[in-house]
């Protein structure tokens, strides 16, 4: 949650915070790592830094707080 302080958001810890419909999932490689780069690299620092990080993403759709 340090990560995101910056944004000011007061979110409590250890309940639901949102719920929301998976609409997409994908795998993130190199392209989709400039992407993230591109719209934030503070927020997606983690995904960024190791270029041989193997995972995935989440597309979500109705967030409700």
């Amino acid at each position: 949650m340090r990560k995101i302080s910056k944004y000011n958001l007061d979110y409590p810890i250890g309940c639901i915070m949102a719920k929301a419909n998976l609409t997409d999932c994908i795998c993130i490689d190199k392209k989709n790592q400039n992407m993230l780069q591109e719209k934030d690299d503070f927020v997606y620092a983690d995904i960024i830094r190791h270029a041989k990080w193997n995972g995935y993403g989440f597309k979500l759709k109705n967030v409700e707080k």
